[in-house]
């Protein structure tokens, strides 16, 4: 029997990380005041009762927290420019446990045709997220600087794991434990801007403003990776955005999780590309947002990365004859536990787990393809037929989440995930010895979202250019768009832009200097409505009409 190793990465859960927050809601009076003197703007605001909370002096800024009531004379004030609301942010993920042990490429590094990237990486990348959890045995240090922020603690602490996840896709080591990303040589420059608390809830607009400025003078990115967003414009967030890409700094940043047409920034300002997320079969992720900003699309589905030490969950799904492991999680409510039984299918009624589908399952492993019924009730039935652990495979090729809970169910034996295209090989081998494994200590974390779809298109981004770092972030944004897999309907698209991050077909047509003429883009003089339509990676309005520079 051909045995085809599969990376699979399973979501668990259905919430934000947002949902996560401990510090109540964003404050109603938390407001961006954009001053044409600095020393009068700072007057009138306290007299109107307000309070500086943070200077943006390179974007003639401040944000403060002032009184609904006061709004009004703050805007008719002669030295102040503009009011606008202190935006939050979010990161654009969702959680879910993972396997540690040996190491294992994931598909979406597979996926992006980077296995991994090993030369010379001189192109740094600012992550703007919730910090970067060290000591970790996946990630490095040597090449890691990073900006304190006010509030959010030590940059060198995690609590959500989050930007340490997001660390790791771009650049954990290629060194036979856990996970590879992107970059795999343990050498790529990275700075990190920690913007969001212990609670990971949210940040403002003007913490994401203050940290693309230092991401730029601290940190000398020439990528910015922002796993983050929400659904208000700012026009000062959006101001230090175009001042980035002015200094050549390519900016990246995810599309986002509400699965609607609705935009969010800061991926919709025309100075950063906006990336849509896709599931293991490259179809787009439900939850990805779509519309005319999306320009690429990343692996952003059960993708599995470095995490918390000793926060994660391992995992074990091993064929104990030929020593075979296949990837699988954890479904959340999963009891723990670490077992070998022999592999059983569950068919006697329809298979998907009904009442009497596991006669006979005593002391085996229940499989079970997913369907209508509950994942609580299939593995139920698995339990109650005296079975050992539950496995159940998906009904299609791509990957898939789900939960135990919510069912009234009590559930007292481990239960896992695997992709469909694995049920062939589970099937064949019924009667083989199986140990399943669900150990709550691992250092690793599956996680789905927008977020995790970013980091791919920026160590992306970061392997190309390190090819040649004459290359302007113009260049590179055109360049991503010319040769990304082209995955859904034929050309751009708003599910997944140009398609899916492609290393590998971007160094192949790597040349600054001739890219012009390969460039499918619109050409200087043509009609555009955002910069990713023109190779240039400039559209600009004249006389009433916007057209590629």
């Amino acid at each position: 029997m051909n045995r085809n190793r599969v990376v699979l990465a399973v979501l668990i859960g259905s919430l934000g990380l947002a949902s996560l927050a401990t510090a109540g809601s964003p404050d109603p009076e938390r407001q961006i005041v954009v001053y044409k003197d600095a020393a009068r703007a700072r007057k009138t605001i306290e007299a109107a009762g307000g309070k500086v909370i943070r200077e943006l002096g390179e974007l003639d800024a401040f944000a403060v927290k002032v009184p609904a009531r006061a709004l009004a004379r703050l805007r008719a004030d002669a030295s102040i420019a503009l009011v606008e609301a202190d935006a939050p942010r979010y990161p654009l993920s969702i959680q879910a446990p993972s396997p540690t042990g040996s190491q294992v490429r994931p598909w979406g590094t597979l996926a992006v045709n980077a296995d991994p990237f090993h030369g010379d990486t001189e192109v740094p990348i600012c992550i703007i997220d919730s910090g970067y959890a060290k000591p970790h045995e996946d990630l490095q240090t040597k090449h890691v600087t990073a900006s304190p922020d006010p509030g959010t603690g030590s940059p060198w602490t995690d609590a959500c794991g989050h930007g340490t996840h997001v660390a790791g896709t771009i650049s954990a080591f290629d060194d036979q434990i856990g996970v590879v990303g992107v970059n795999g040589n343990g050498e790529v420059p990275m700075h990190i801007v920690k913007v969001f608390g212990d609670d990971c809830a949210y940040a403002y607009s003007s913490d994401l403003a203050a940290a693309v400025g230092k991401c730029v003078t601290e940190g000398h990115a020439r990528i910015i990776s922002m796993s983050l967003g929400g659904g208000t414009p700012s026009q000062v967030e959006k101001k230090a955005l175009d001042q980035a890409l002015e200094k050549g700094v390519l900016s990246i940043a995810a599309a986002g999780n509400d699965g609607n047409s609705k935009k969010s920034y800061p991926a919709a300002y025309d100075s950063v590309m906006s990336v849509a997320a896709v599931d293991s079969a490259l179809d787009h992720a439900e939850f990805s947002q779509f519309n005319d900003d999306v320009e690429i699309a990343g692996p952003g589905v059960a993708v599995r990365s470095t995490y918390i030490k000793g926060k994660g969950t391992e995992v074990e799904l091993e064929d104990i004859d030929d020593a075979y492991h296949l990837e699988a999680a954890p479904f959340v409510g999963s009891a723990e536990g670490d077992v070998t039984a022999p592999m059983f299918r569950c068919n006697a009624v329809d298979g998907l787990g009904s009442p009497g589908d596991c006669a006979g399952a005593e002391g085996k492993l229940c499989l079970i393809e997913r369907g209508e019924i509950s994942f609580a009730f299939k593995v139920q039935e698995c339990q109650r037929k005296g079975g050992v652990a539950a496995v159940i495979f998906n009904s299609s090729d791509a990957l898939f989440t789900g939960t135990l809970e919510g069912q009234g169910v009590t559930i007292k034996i481990p239960a896992v995930s695997v992709a469909g295209n694995q049920a062939a090989y589970l099937e064949g081998a019924a009667g083989t010895e199986f140990q399943v494994r669900v150990l709550r200590n691992g250092n690793y974390e599956f996680l789905d979202g927008t977020s995790m779809a970013t980091p791919h298109v920026s160590g992306v981004a970061a392997a190309v250019w390190s090819h040649d770092p004459s290359c302007k972030a113009r260049d590179i944004r055109a360049l991503l768009a010319f040769t990304a897999h082209d995955i859904d309907s034929p050309g751009r698209d708003v599910n997944t832009g140009y398609g899916l991050v492609d290393y590998a077909a971007a160094l192949e047509k790597l040349d600054c200097d001739g890219k012009q003429e390969a460039c499918t883009l619109g050409k200087s003089g043509a009609a555009c409505t955002s910069m990713s339509e023109c190779c240039s990676g400039t559209c600009q309005s004249k006389n009433g009409k916007k057209t590629c520079r």
